[in-house]
């Protein structure tokens, strides 16, 4: 402590968290052609761009082309698009957040000038020099290649019938190289050589096919019945193959070849895992309209695929829609100022199959740490559920558009109400089943809320346009019938995070124990029981909502200008209402170890700590060693508005452009997350930093 004290006293006073960042910049360029007849048309596209990320070393550099292929032959279309592409990413050497622990009175360079490699070292914690590892010869890079092709045949038989095939064909490799140096401060614990350095690398081959086979019919019949008709099947196949492997012990940093590494990571294998998912689909759509008044649409689905079980591998979807277009109504043509008015309703039972592909299979892992006169054993790995059904919801909506005051005011309102029934969650087991987790059907979530978009013209000139603009939403989810199963989980949460399965409860409600403060005579933290009565014991049984990680409200406000040419435009996001678990007061300013009290800390942590009897803190003792258990002192009201997006721009078809064989010109100047406002302080950003980003284009129409 002393020495510390004499480095501050010398003035010693580094900022390391602007070490790894840089004034960063990106730049993108796109060349585009295009040509042809009536029968023949042809396009092609060329892109690279290049993106610095704000910490030094991290980078993005993609590279895109495409070829556009049409041939028309009186009622037949064939269609071909490219898409060929190729992207390197690197990654930062050294985290962000291992600068924003070190501390300002701990020294970059040694008394020679050379980095020191420790900063700080006593019998409770070593702290490393974060530049220390930045300069030694590390790597994180991925790469990846892919090209996607779709293929379309279009016949319009008749005026009325038409028939659409198509076939897709996507296949990508990724490879990702990731070295870590000898002499890196990670591997200081390590006396033998044979661990020091590391060398990882994975690689991954996707290939994906997907085609559709469709007829479509429309007709107006009697200048008022419209009808469309569209029937059709899609089948899908992705399929993906993942291998890889780590190796360690190098002597030196300038040999990142694996094939200098000294062996396999300790219980470490190479690995490897082939997996395909298939899905088929068949659906009609119907569509009928009667003189532009009465609207009505009907589909329905039959969905199959491979993720869910056996005995419930397709299920059936439908939805129903309703429209009424009331302006169009005789009544209506005598109310003035009104131009749009529309009521709509709809119901249907969207399907959900984003899971793993495997999930409800029973999958058998080879032991081969523990061979037998047989062979190797195998183990389950994953318990299979043939009666693992599809996650579906029944999404109700009704709402309405409506524009008036001169088609100035334009306002589209609706209401939801989402009933998933089943759930498909991750249920715990017991340790005896060799597994962790088995995927089942469990209960019925209920989502409702509104949803609200507006948008006003104050000018309205054919060289001047001014509008502002606003969209809002609002919703609330609730569980039902979740039963006791997910009761485990609840138990093994209580000290990790807020989040609790009850029935009742939502998604998003926040669960702990009411906290009444700091007791100011003694320091120690004053809880309430579900009785209501003060007690300094915590206990996990008196837990209850005390706040929700959802807004009450969000949305974007806005506005957007033009004049001769010139464009400007500025949107806000805001979040009103809704609470937030407060993880950098309940881990860096409680919850302190032994080790950690030398990192950089928040200086609530000692300015804000009850020190004395009849101190009025929000912070417990700091004398106390106690673990602070998760209560409602840690909850705080989240209300945010951040600058989403603001731009600038001119756009020119001015005649000296001929000059250069130009036709139209424009320049435009984006920028991006520039502020935020919010009612909380809290930490962000500490694995990557946030950035404010400000980017310019131009583009040239020849």
């Amino acid at each position: 402590y002393n020495d510390l004290m004499k480095e501050v006293a010398r003035g010693v006073d580094t900022y390391w968290m602007n070490e790894p960042l840089r004034f960063a910049t990106t730049h993108k360029h796109t060349l585009s052609i295009e040509g042809g007849d009536a029968t023949f048309r042809y396009g092609a596209g060329l892109s690279y761009g290049k993106t610095e990320g704000v910490m030094k070393g991290s980078d993005r550099e993609v590279m895109n082309g495409n070829i556009r292929l049409i041939y028309r032959k009186g009622k037949l279309s064939f269609t071909n698009n490219l898409n060929i592409n190729y992207s390197k990413a690197d990654r930062e050497p050294v985290a962000f957040s291992e600068f924003a622990k070190a501390n300002p009175y701990f020294r970059k360079y040694d008394e020679n000038g050379e980095l020191k490699k420790i900063l700080f070292q006593n019998y409770a914690a070593t702290y490393y020099n974060p530049l220390y590892d930045m300069n030694q010869t590390n790597f994180e890079e991925t790469k990846t290649t892919g090209f996607t092709n779709n293929f379309e045949v279009d016949w319009r038989v008749i005026d009325e019938l038409r028939v659409r095939g198509r076939f897709g064909l996507t296949k990508s490799n990724e490879q990702m190289k990731k070295f870590r140096s000898p002499f890196n401060t990670e591997f200081n614990s390590q006396a033998d050589i044979a661990n020091k350095g590391s060398y990882e690398e994975r690689n991954t081959q996707n290939l994906n096919y997907d085609g559709d086979f469709s007829l479509t019919y429309g007709k107006l019949f009697n200048e008022k019945h419209m009808v469309n008709v569209v029937g059709g099947m899609r089948l899908s196949q992705n399929g993906s193959n993942n291998s890889a492997y780590k190796v360690q012990g190098f002597i030196d940093d300038e040999f990142s070849n694996p094939a200098f590494a000294l062996g396999y990571q300790k219980d470490g294998n190479a690995t490897y895992q082939d997996s395909k998912k298939r899905a088929v689909s068949y659906y009609l759509n119907f569509g009928y309209a009667y003189d532009d008044r009465y609207l009505l649409d009907v589909n329905y689905r039959s969905d199959g695929s491979s993720v869910f079980g056996s005995d419930r591998q397709f299920t059936n979807t439908w939805s129903v829609g309703l429209g009424w277009n009331i302006h169009k109504e005789a009544f209506f043509s005598d109310i003035e100022g009104i131009s749009l008015l529309k009521l709509r309703a709809s119901i249907g039972n969207p399907g959900n199959q984003n899971f793993d592909d495997y999930i409800s299979t029973r999958i058998y892992t080879y032991n081969t740490d523990n061979m037998n006169i047989f062979g190797s054993s195998a183990i389950v790995s994953n318990l299979g559920n043939r009666n693992l059904e599809w996650q579906k919801t029944l999404d109700r909506n009704i709402g309405f558009d409506i524009i008036f005051l001169d088609n100035r005011l334009r306002v589209n309102f609706d209401y939801f109400n989402k009933r998933t029934d089943p759930l498909l969650v991750q249920i715990g087991t017991a340790s005896s089943t060799g597994v962790k987790t088995l995927p089942r059907n469990v209960g019925k979530q209920i989502t409702e809320g509104i949803t609200l978009t507006m948008n006003y013209s104050i000018i309205r000139r054919e060289d001047m346009f001014w509008s502002v603009n606003m969209n809002l939403r609002h919703q609330t989810s609730e569980y039902k019938e979740v039963s006791e199963v997910l009761t485990k989980y609840n138990l093994d949460n209580r000290n990790r995070n807020l989040t609790r399965y009850y029935d009742g409860g939502s998604p998003s409600d926040l669960w702990a124990v009411r906290s009444c403060g700091i007791d100011p005579a003694t320091g120690r933290e004053i809880f309430l029981d579900k009785n209501g009565e003060q007690t300094f014991v915590h206990n996990y049984d008196d837990e209850v909502v005390v706040g929700n990680s959802d807004p009450k409200v969000e949305g974007v406000i806005g506005t957007s200008f033009y004049y001769k040419g010139f464009s400007a435009s500025i949107n806000l996001r805001y979040r009103l209402g809704g609470q937030i678990f407060m993880q950098t007061l309940y881990d860096k300013v409680e919850n302190l170890s032994s080790s950690k009290k030398w990192e950089n800390l928040d200086k609530r942590a000692l300015y804000d700590r009850w020190k004395q009897p009849g101190d009025q803190a929000k912070f417990k003792s700091i004398a106390s060693s106690e673990v602070t258990p998760i209560s409602s002192r840690f909850v705080e009201d989240n209300n945010v508005l951040s600058g989403e997006s603001i731009s600038l721009g001119y756009e020119s078809t001015a005649p000296w452009l001929k000059h250069i064989g130009a036709s139209s010109m424009s320049v435009r100047a984006y920028m991006n997350d520039i502020f935020r406002i919010s009612t909380v302080k809290n930490e962000r950003g500490l694995s990557y930093p946030f950035a404010r980003s400000v980017s310019f284009s131009l583009g040239v129409t020849f």
